[in-house]
C-alpha cells in the first residue's frame, strides 16, 4: 500500500510538473506569437543570433518534437568561431522543419482554439501596421538609432521586425488563422455574412500591409493565400475586387521599384532576382544551384562562410561581400548538402500534398505556402513553417467544410 501510495504521489507530481512546464497550447502560442511579432521590443537589446534562438526555441515549445529536442545539442556550438556559423545554419534549418511537421501533427490544437487564435494574431498584425505606418511617416534614423538591427527606408516600416520583408511571414501566419476561421464558419450553422466579414478583414490587411513594406516577399506571400481565402464560386465579386485592389496597390506602391529591377536586370533571370532589385536574399540560392556539383555533399564544417564566398565571387567580383545564407534551402544545402537538402523537399511535397484533402484551392495555396518558406522566408523565422503546418491541420480539422 506504501508502495501505491509512492507511485501514486509521484505520477500526480509528474503531472503537476508537465502542466507548469506546457500550459495549455492558446497560452504556449500566444507567447510565442508575442516573440514572433515583437523581437525588437520584448528581446531588446539581444543581439543577432540569440533572439532569433529564443524565438525558435518558443515555438518548439508550442509544438514540440522529438528531433528538435535533440536538436538543442548543436546550441553549445554556436558561440564558437570554428564551427559556430554551421551549428547555427542546422540548427535554424533542422528546427523550423520539425516545428512544420509537428504543427501539422498537433493533437492539442483544436476548433475551439481557432477563433481566440485567431483575434490575438489579428490584434498583434493590428498592432505591427500601425508601428509600421508610423515608421512610413516618420524619420527611419529615429528606429534605427533605437534598434541598431533594424533596417527601414523612407515610406517604408518593419514594425518591430528587423526589416519590411520579414512582415511577409507574420502575414502568412495571420491568414493560415484567417483561412481556419473561415473553414470554421462554413463548417458551422454561422450566418454567410461573417466569412464575408472574415474576407473583408482579411483584404484590408493584405492591402495594408503591401503599403507600407513595399516588399516584393509580402507580395509572394499574400500571392500564396489567395487561392484558399478568396478563390470561391460564391464569392467571385470579392475575388476580383481583391485582385484589381492589388494590383492597384501593387502598381501604386512598387511599380517604378519593379520597372527599375527589369530595366537594370538586362534580360538575366539571375541578375533580376539578386543585383536588379537591390536584395541579396536569393543569392547563396543561385549561388548553390548553379554551383550543384561543388554542393551535392557536405564540406567542411568550418568553412561554410568561405564556401559561399568563394561561390560568389566567381559569379561576380561585386559580390564579394556575400558570406551568409538567408533562406531555409541555402542553409540545408551548406550543412546537409544539395542532394539531401533537396529529397526533404521533396519529400515534404509529397507528403503534404498527399496528407492534404482533394481542394484545389487548399493544395496551391498550401503548395505557393511550401515554397515560399524554402526560398524567400530568412531561415530563422518559424512563423511561415507554423502556417505550413497549420494549414492542411485546420482544414482536417473542419471535415465538413469542403
Amino acid at each position: 500500500m506504501i508502495g501505491t501510495g509512492e507511485t501514486s504521489s509521484r505520477a500526480r507530481n509528474r503531472g503537476l510538473a508537465v502542466r507548469v512546464l506546457f500550459p495549455p497550447i492558446r497560452v504556449r502560442f500566444s507567447i510565442a506569437l508575442l516573440l514572433i511579432f515583437f523581437p525588437l521590443g520584448i528581446l531588446y537589446p539581444l543581439d543577432y543570433p540569440l533572439g532569433e534562438l529564443l524565438t525558435l526555441c518558443c515555438s518548439l515549445w508550442v509544438f514540440p518534437s522529438p528531433l528538435g529536442w535533440l536538436l538543442f545539442g548543436l546550441v553549445p556550438l554556436i558561440p564558437t568561431g570554428i564551427y559556430g556559423y554551421f551549428a547555427f545554419n542546422l540548427f535554424c534549418f533542422s528546427t523550423t522543419l520539425a516545428i512544420a511537421a509537428s504543427a501539422f501533427r498537433s493533437r492539442e490544437l483544436t476548433v475551439r482554439e481557432l477563433p481566440y487564435l485567431h483575434r490575438f494574431v489579428r490584434g498583434c498584425m493590428i498592432v505591427t501596421l500601425a508601428i509600421a505606418a508610423i515608421q512610413a511617416v516618420t524619420d527611419q534614423y529615429l528606429w534605427m538609432s533605437i534598434f541598431s538591427n533594424i533596417r527601414l527606408e523612407p515610406g517604408r516600416g518593419a514594425g518591430l521586425k528587423c526589416e519590411p520583408s520579414q512582415l511577409g511571414s507574420l502575414l502568412a501566419l495571420y491568414l493560415v488563422l484567417l483561412a481556419g476561421r473561415i473553414e470554421n464558419a462554413r463548417a458551422t450553422p454561422e450566418p454567410p455574412a461573417v466569412q464575408r466579414l472574415l474576407r473583408r478583414e482579411g483584404t484590408w490587411i493584405i492591402l495594408a500591409t503591401l503599403a507600407l513594406t513595399r516588399s516584393f516577399t509580402v507580395t509572394i506571400v499574400a500571392a500564396c493565400f489567395v487561392p484558399v481565402l478568396f478563390l470561391r464560386r460564391k464569392h467571385l465579386t470579392m475575388t476580383v475586387s481583391a485582385v484589381m485592389a492589388g494590383a492597384v496597390v501593387g502598381v501604386t506602391f512598387m511599380g517604378e521599384r519593379i520597372s527599375v529591377a527589369f530595366q537594370t536586370s538586362g534580360g538575366s533571370l539571375t541578375e533580376l532576382i539578386t543585383g536588379s532589385v537591390s536584395s541579396w536574399r536569393n543569392i547563396p540560392d543561385v549561388l548553390i544551384l548553379t554551383n550543384y556539383r561543388d554542393c551535392l555533399f557536405p564540406g567542411n564544417p568550418s568553412e561554410v562562410r568561405l564556401k559561399i564566398n568563394t561561390l560568389a565571387v566567381l559569379m561576380s567580383p561585386a559580390l564579394v561581400w556575400i558570406q551568409n545564407t538567408f533562406s531555409s534551402f541555402s542553409a540545408g544545402a551548406v550543412t546537409i548538402g544539395l542532394l539531401a537538402t533537396s529529397g526533404l523537399l521533396l519529400a515534404g511535397l509529397a507528403t503534404g500534398l498527399k496528407k492534404l484533402p482533394c481542394s484545389p484551392s487548399m493544395r496551391a495555396s498550401w503548395l505557393m505556402t511550401y515554397l515560399a518558406a524554402w526560398f524567400f522566408i530568412a531561415k530563422w523565422d518559424p512563423a511561415a513553417w507554423i502556417a505550413v503546418g497549420l494549414l492542411p491541420l485546420i482544414y482536417n480539422l473542419n471535415p465538413r467544410s469542403g
